[in-house]
């Protein structure tokens, strides 16, 4: 009779391989100690946990497991949730998360929580400003939100989950309509995030993007960020992206979604800085309205001794006038002051009043034929 304990392990992984690493686990889990030995090496058993395609008995399973068992809390570095069919992934773990640390915090101080009041986590989290995180070996928390989340449930995967200093990689994918989210977002990059190399924080397309007001991090007292590298992010309007440069001097990369209309009379703010090694600037979106594109060549002009890289999709509404559109020469002009610039990739779009002439357009396009 063929044991359990005769079959190799190739065979072990053949099967194991056809499965997602989280059913994996939570199919063979303590079933016996050469099993857990394989778990440990192949499916990252209490270092990395990925429930986004898993099974949704398998993510209950966790949701409840990890928050309280000490092997996850002190091992995990990376944790991902969340996905369009298990919309109920992100509000399962925040729940169990809310749970684990006001139990906590009533064992340390030898009470019972039985009689504790149903917002005693937010009491907990605004009165203590030192909060120890859930998994302080986490590196990487990556988040797509399907449905709307609540405050409460937001503040538990921010303080709670993704408080922890050697968190490097913070990835949040939200549904539409939860940019009244922004300030607490934004407190947590600035506030707790304090070495964070990567920072993704994204809307679905078309939908308004998050806002940070300069007033607000005066208000807020924050600092220029020390470490984040990469951001790339959707927000509502150029201002929040010039304040969010003046507070990112090590910017290196960027990456960025503009959702409303940018007017040709914007004018910068000269009490700003701007980051000293921004080497590749994506606008994934950006519309400029009016016969003025200088918002666009103001902002590109920081950068004129670092940018190796441009990515440019661009639709300006110059109210009809095509003479005054941003064509091939403005941007050979832009161009040409960078100087250390390797590659660009660009689209522009023009809106007419009406069909344009083909002496117009081959006038319009005449630009692009030539070097720069």
């Amino acid at each position: 009779m063929l044991q359990f304990e005769d079959i190799s392990n190739d065979l072990i992984l053949c099967v194991w391989d056809q499965l997602v690493a989280a059913d994996v686990m939570y199919s063979f889990f303590n079933l016996n100690s050469r099993i857990n030995s394989l778990l440990l090496q192949f499916c990252g058993l209490y270092k990395q946990l990925d429930l986004r395609y898993c099974s949704l008995s398998a993510c209950r399973f966790f949701c409840r497991q990890v928050p309280t068992m000490i092997e996850w809390r002190l091992n995990l570095t990376v944790l991902k949730l969340g996905n369009r069919y298990r919309c109920s992934q992100t509000n399962m773990l925040a729940k169990e998360v809310i749970k684990s640390f006001v139990a906590n915090h009533f064992t340390k101080r030898e009470k019972s929580c039985h009689n504790a009041p149903e917002d005693i986590f937010q009491i907990l989290i605004t009165n203590n400003k030192d909060i120890q995180p859930i998994f302080p070996q986490l590196i990487s928390f990556i988040v797509f939100q399907p449905i709307p989340i609540s405050d409460v449930y937001r503040d538990a995967l921010l303080f709670i989950v993704a408080n922890g200093s050697l968190l490097r990689t913070f990835a949040w994918n939200s549904c539409r309509k939860q940019t009244h989210h922004s300030k607490t977002f934004f407190d947590w990059l600035f506030r707790r995030s304090i070495n964070l190399v990567s920072y993704k924080l994204s809307t679905p397309p078309c939908e308004n993007g998050f806002e940070l007001k300069y007033e607000h991090t005066l208000i807020n007292t924050y600092v220029p960020h020390s470490s984040l590298i990469y951001l790339t992010i959707n927000i509502l309007n150029l201002s929040t992206l010039h304040t969010l440069l003046h507070y990112l001097p090590q910017l290196e990369h960027l990456d960025v979604y503009i959702s409303s209309i940018c007017h040709s009379n914007n004018t910068e703010n000269q009490k700003l800085n701007y980051p000293r090694n921004l080497r590749v600037i994506n606008l994934r979106h950006f519309i400029i309205e009016g016969q003025d594109c200088s918002c666009l060549e103001q902002l590109i002009d920081k950068f004129v001794n670092t940018l190796e890289k441009f990515s440019l999709y661009l639709s300006h509404y110059c109210n009809g006038d095509i003479d005054m559109c941003f064509n091939g020469y403005r941007l050979a002009s832009l161009c040409n002051k960078l100087s250390r610039l390797k590659s660009i990739h660009f689209a522009i779009q023009i809106p007419f009043m009406e069909e344009p002439t083909y002496r117009i357009l081959s006038d319009f396009i005449q630009a692009f034929r030539k070097p720069f």
